[in-house]
């Protein structure tokens, strides 16, 4: 192949990969403003509230409709630390080695006070929970963990 008929080649594939991305762009960015939105309540997800419980749920679901594993016997790792419940929600997605250390994506979904928390951190579990229904069925090199 001629340098020139390569770089011809290399251009439209530059062209295409950008133009999948910005379509991949376009169909995520509605998904993570909902996400956020129906995280960041108005009266904040501080553990130990009705907010907290009700992203719990929320959580657990998408966890449950993105196709991931429990860890463990379910997606809830609960524990008591000073009187009050926590839960972590892990999910599982399969890789090709399973034994081979897992990857950890993790983001927090408990605000710190009354605050509808976007930033704190509706926003990063938005993120994690595309990444992980991206990596469904996708079979990555280990297992990833979010």
């Amino acid at each position: 192949m001629a340098d020139n008929d390569r770089v011809a080649s290399m251009a439209v594939t530059f062209r295409y990969d950008d133009l999948m991305h910005k379509r991949r762009a376009a169909e995520t960015a509605p998904r993570l403003e909902a996400r956020v939105r129906a995280l960041a309540l108005p009266e904040g997800r501080s553990v130990g509230t009705p907010g907290h419980d009700a992203a719990r749920a929320q959580l657990t679901e998408a966890l449950q409709e993105a196709g991931l594993e429990p860890y463990g016997e379910a997606f809830a790792l609960t524990y008591r630390e000073r009187g009050l419940d926590f839960a972590n929600l892990i999910g599982v997605a399969p890789g090709r080695n399973r034994t081979a250390p897992p990857v950890l994506i993790g983001a927090h979904y408990d605000t710190a006070g009354a605050m509808p928390g976007a930033d704190d951190n509706a926003a990063a579990v938005a993120i994690a929970l595309e990444v992980a229904e991206r990596l469904v069925g996708s079979l990555a090199e280990r297992d990833v963990l979010i």
